[in-house]
């Protein structure tokens, strides 16, 4: 078993009932999946696994980053913990925190952007992303990283 399998596995049941609107969770999980694989040519297992990892630290209460290092490997524990929002009472001082940790991290950035284009594609929060893009953009932006992604987002997010 590879540890592709294993983080589907984990992420499958730390999300268990949840819903991802009004349809199962893995939906969600299974459509960053697709965006990394749509712009990666060759993502490594441990983009991959993180994909399917990226919400429980923020989601799932029994989810911990010690489970996801022992079980996963160190990397995924890492990748999950840099696009977890930070702490503080709003969302947008939780973002910004996350940002500042996630800025220096090319493939951490490419899972933030696979999972932002997701939730983008549903259209259901887009007026929220839209407000949040300069500033979101103005944190990870890096010429010449992750183009087609952002080209993409620049597209969805358009007034």
């Amino acid at each position: 078993m590879t540890i592709v399998d294993l983080a589907e596995g984990l992420a499958l049941y730390y999300h268990g009932g949840q819903l991802y609107g009004t349809e199962p969770y893995d939906v969600h999980l299974r459509e960053v999946i697709g965006v990394i694989k749509q712009y990666v040519e060759l993502p490594s297992p441990e983009l991959l696994s993180s994909g399917w990892l990226h919400d429980v630290l923020e989601d799932c209460d029994e989810a911990n980053f010690e489970e996801i290092y022992a079980k996963i490997s160190p990397r995924v524990a890492q990748l999950v913990y840099l696009v977890t929002d930070g702490f503080g009472p709003t969302r947008k001082m939780k973002k910004l925190q996350m940002y500042a940790k996630l800025a220096s991290d090319p493939e951490g950035i490419i899972l933030k952007l696979a999972d932002r284009i997701a939730n983008c594609r549903r259209a259901g929060k887009l007026s929220m992303y839209r407000e949040e893009y300069p500033v979101f953009k103005q944190a990870l932006f890096t010429h010449g990283h992750a183009t087609k992604m952002w080209q993409e987002l620049d597209k969805l997010l358009a007034p």
